[in-house]
């Protein structure tokens, strides 16, 4: 099984270590490990990101959130009513910043 998000996240990440661009996103680097590798090591249970976690790494890799919900493949009924609420709060000026507590 393929994991798009955590294969795109680590091309990105480089020669830079998990603790150190897990700083640089902000989170902790065991959540990194888990979204990168797709499943919580612990558990064996798939990864769960929140739009919050979303937001940080788009814009550490400065690509837009959207691209990251669709590698994430997010279930297709929720993914849609998440791409629209997110289109909506995008259009409006100065909400991107908060975006993670409206949605």
């Amino acid at each position: 099984m393929s994991n798009y998000l955590g294969d795109f996240i680590k091309s990105k990440r480089g020669n830079k270590s998990l603790r150190e661009y897990a700083n640089l996103i902000g989170i902790s680097h065991s959540h990194l490990d888990s979204i990168e590798k797709g499943f919580d090591s612990k558990t064996g249970k798939p990864v769960n990101l929140s739009l919050a976690v979303l937001n940080k790494l788009a814009k550490a890799l400065d690509v837009n959130d959207l691209l990251l919900i669709y590698l994430a493949k997010i279930d297709n009924k929720q993914c849609e009513d998440l791409f629209m609420r997110f289109a909506k709060l995008q259009k409006q000026p100065n909400n991107k910043k908060n975006m993670s507590n409206k949605l």
